[in-house]
């Protein structure tokens, strides 16, 4: 009953990881390869449906592999797509903090300016 729970477990792992390297690829490929210059709110769908592509793929080679290869090969291959996650989820962190500390607001310049220093809208009298 054990050895039936950890193949399960194994599956699905191994099913899980293909699919996110496969979504991840398939992104990498739609922002470097597929998204025009100036395209606008056009680009990230695009991008999105490369990583749909993406993710199909790496789950129909994930299936063709669990087909033809033995389970020690799959043990292996299983802990190097394990250890590569590992590696995109980190960079993937490292890139949004660092977008994010990029983008941000300058220190010095307010967010919003306050109500006393807006000019007053057209044909209305200051309060």
């Amino acid at each position: 009953m054990a050895t039936a729970v950890q193949s399960f477990i194994k599956s699905v792992a191994f099913f899980l990881l293909a699919g996110f390297l496969g979504l991840f690829a398939g992104l990498a490929v739609g922002v470097l390869f597929g998204m025009p210059d100036g395209s606008g709110l056009t680009g990230p769908p695009l991008a999105f449906g490369y990583g749909f592509i993406g993710l199909a793929s790496g789950i129909i080679l994930g299936i063709v592999a669990m087909n033809h290869l033995s389970r020690e090969a799959l043990q292996r291959i299983t802990m190097v797509m394990g250890i590569v996650t590992l590696v995109v989820l980190i960079w993937l962190t490292h890139h949004v903090r660092t977008t994010r500390r990029h983008y941000a607001t300058p220190p010095g310049i307010p967010v919003s300016a306050p109500a006393d220093r807006v000019a007053p809208a057209a044909g209305r009298l200051p309060v």
